[in-house]
């Protein structure tokens, strides 16, 4: 089941992201459209990443050149 953050603005970049816990899935959508699938995400990043005031920082360093990703739409 993925979870979200309602009503949550994320960054400049970032519009949204869901989680599915079971599949260790991150799915981040972007202001420009773009969306994409992370794997093997755990659960304790992605709360960390939700409630990171710093939010695309968090992303940029912990996320997006470490784990394996999937373009959902270009």
């Amino acid at each position: 089941m993925l979870k979200d953050n309602p009503g949550a603005v994320l960054s400049a970049s970032i519009a949204d992201i869901l989680y599915d816990e079971k599949e260790e899935l991150l799915l981040v959508s972007y202001t420009n459209g773009k969306v994409e699938e992370f794997y093997g995400v755990i659960k304790e990043m992605y709360e960390e990443f939700r409630n990171s005031f710093f939010r695309e920082k968090y992303f940029n360093d912990y996320i997006k050149n470490v784990y394996d990703f999937y373009f959902v739409r270009a």
